[in-house]
């Protein structure tokens, strides 16, 4: 079959003004439009241009305004940063400018409402089905009235009002409000209780905060509530009330689907209660199908590792995992003192989710360590996986050690971890140890001030006969003395992988030195290079493919000083070596 060359201009108009629906106003206007004569008239003939001014210069978009015509306009956004550079003689004339037929969205960034009361009064035909205002201006009272009057003339379907709860004292709902999704800031629990039972076509309803007034739990009851309110979706986006008041809210939409809840908490109360959720919904919300959440508590001190299996056991129950098929997760993040409860898939969560983490899901019982963002589940280009893992100082102890053993097992993608000075001890060591036998993607370990002594690097020696990936290894501070050195000897007359051992201040003598030397001497990978920091007497310089070599700070002896005067004589590749202040003049004076 013969293949035809294809390009832009002899697709289909509408496929071309598919195209323009992604991209730009100022690229398809100022660009595209001037490529040619046959781009002049596919643009001319576009009716669904999207209005920003916020973007590009003054200039740019005066070029715009005069080439556009309103009718072919169906959106426009205009930024707080717009406003501020006085460009309202610009601005204005474009809306009294012919017939805004097709205008369907309207976003006002600003505190000047007499330009959006002029801009409002610009639109004469009943199009506009989307208005948002974002302002901090405290004229509740004049943007009641105009919010007002815009319910009364556009058939207006979606609400975003980003104002203080003192508005509601003077909004009145039109009783043909045509309203089915409304975003508000912060209301009283009254004016919700009002929004719902006045609004009949509201289907969504999503608000930062709602307030409880002083007595709403005695002026209202939710048996009172109207059955036939048909809200279909809520959502919770900063919620600070309590359990109960929380529950209150959802008893007054028996026909709610989607519940979406966001609390930031400091007590670690009901609202992290599986059960109770589970009791509420069946007797409260059958028909609800979608239940999504992100609670955080903050913890007094930080633990990566504090109380994931208990977090979400409560959430493991028949109900959760088959009936409902919501799948819970507990996390810790690695760098704050917090604790995490959330579903997944879990979408557009404005807090620091991105964080690298330690969790657990309700549907398998196996640790991970994770760093992409938990809104962003599904997306492949954000599915970043753990490569570097800092847990140094978090005193994460024998069981901490236990959770990442298992993680660490079937981890592939972490690569360095350091878990210095967190108490880890002989226990935890030989968790990581057993992991170590099936890790195969780990390069750098770092296990400095852990006290794990020689039964530690005894268990560390033996993953080490198993494992051929670890690369760099740090265990100074550990006491492990001569057999444990012992231990790490035998272990590196079979293990080609290592390249880098820190053995410093581990109370390591002669005879653990001669451990090593030996060991060296049979291990022939190339290019190796042996960190042996701040040990006592290291006659190892035999080995030839040692590269380099520290002993600063150690206290040799007459013996160790001989081993190893003697060794670097011998030694033809070493060609980095620090020595320190241990060899007299004469001693070193020989080395040159």
């Amino acid at each position: 079959m013969a293949i035809t060359n294809i390009s832009l201009l002899t697709l289909p108009v509408e496929l071309i003004h598919l195209i323009f629906d992604f991209c730009d106003t100022r690229s398809i206007v100022l660009s595209f439009r001037y490529a040619c004569k046959q781009c002049y008239t596919l643009v001319e003939s576009y009716d669904r241009f999207s209005l920003n001014f916020d973007s590009n210069s003054m200039t740019d978009y005066a070029t715009i305004c005069r080439t556009i015509q309103p009718s072919n306009i169906v959106s426009i956004n205009i930024s707080n940063r717009y406003a501020d550079r006085n460009e309202s003689p610009t601005l204005l004339p474009l809306f009294a400018r012919g017939q805004w037929t097709r205008l369907r969205s309207l976003t006002y960034h600003n505190d000047n409402i007499d330009n959006l009361e002029y801009i409002l009064q610009c639109i004469k035909s009943n199009c506009l089905v989307s208005l948002s205002i974002h302002s901090t201006t405290y004229q509740c009272g004049k943007i009641a009235a105009l919010i007002s009057s815009v319910l009364e003339r556009f058939n207006l379907g979606k609400l975003y009002l980003n104002s203080t709860v003192d508005i509601f004292r003077y909004l009145q709902w039109p009783t043909s409000c045509t309203l089915n999704h409304l975003e508000i800031h912060t209301c009283y629990y009254s004016d919700y209780v009002l929004i719902l039972n006045q609004l009949c076509y509201l289907k969504t309803f999503v608000m930062k905060n709602c307030v409880m007034n002083v007595s709403d739990g005695d002026a209202y009851s939710p048996s009172n509530a109207k059955l036939d309110v048909g809200l279909i979706s809520l959502t919770i986006c900063e919620c600070t009330l309590p359990r109960d008041s929380i529950e209150l809210l959802l008893c007054e939409t028996p026909l709610l689907r989607h519940f979406k809840l966001v609390c930031h908490r400091t007590t670690f109360d009901s609202i992290f209660d599986g059960l109770d959720w589970e009791l509420f919904i069946r007797n409260n919300l059958p028909a609800l199908e979608k239940f999504e959440f992100f609670f955080s508590y903050r913890c007094k001190r930080p633990d990566p590792f504090h109380g994931l299996s208990s977090g979400i056991a409560s959430f493991q129950s028949r109900f959760w995992l088959e009936e409902k098929h919501w799948f819970v997760v507990a996390a810790n993040p690695i760098k704050l003192p917090e604790f995490w409860l959330y579903t997944r898939p879990l979408s557009n969560i404005d807090y620091a989710t991105s964080q690298a983490r330690y969790e657990l899901a309700s549907i398998n019982d196996g640790y991970r360590l994770i760093a992409r963002p938990i809104d962003a589940i599904s997306h492949t280009d954000l599915n970043v996986t753990l490569a570097t893992l800092d847990l140094a100082d978090n005193r994460i102890k024998n069981l901490g050690a236990k959770y990442l053993a298992d993680a660490l097992k079937d981890n592939k993608t972490l690569m360095t971890l350091d878990v210095k000075r967190n108490g880890i001890e002989v226990e935890g060591v030989e968790y990581l140890a057993n992991a170590l036998k099936y890790n195969t993607t780990l390069t750098t370990l770092d296990l400095r001030s852990n006290g794990i002594d020689k039964r530690g690097a005894k268990y560390i020696a033996d993953a080490l006969l198993k494992n051929m990936t670890l690369q760099t290894l740090y265990l100074a501070f550990n006491q492990i003395g001569d057999l444990g050195s012992q231990y790490m000897a035998n272990a590196l007359q079979h293990n080609n992988a290592l390249i880098k051992l820190d053995l410093g201040q581990n109370t390591i003598d002669e005879a653990g030195a001669q451990f090593l030397a030996v060991a060296l001497k049979m291990n022939t990978v190339i290019h190796v290079v042996l960190f042996i920091d701040i040990i006592f007497i290291v006659p190892i310089l035999f080995n030839q493919t040692l590269t380099s070599l520290s002993l600063r700070s150690n206290l040799f002896g007459q013996n160790g000083r001989q081993y190893l005067v003697n060794a670097l004589e011998q030694n033809t590749t070493l060609t980095i070596y620090d020595l320190g202040d241990d060899l007299t003049e004469t001693e070193t004076s020989n080395l040159s």
